[in-house]
């Protein structure tokens, strides 16, 4: 039988995944956003990118 502990820390485990997957989620929409104006501008995007490559956003792996 599920004690009330054991559902309160899965919620709140929960709460937690989502909250990061949305902060993923406003990265990468944000970062599509930046490369579409530059693609607009007629800018080399790669070259605005390559900086990009240093800092990756990484998904935390959760196990339960």
């Amino acid at each position: 039988m599920l004690t009330m502990t054991y559902l309160k820390r899965i919620r709140n485990k929960m709460r937690e995944m989502m909250f990061t997957l949305m902060e993923t989620v406003k990265k990468e929409k944000h970062l599509r956003y930046l490369l579409h104006i530059l693609k607009l501008e007629g800018r080399n995007p790669q070259s605005k990118l390559e900086g990009l490559e240093d800092c990756p956003v990484k998904l935390k792996n959760y196990a339960m």
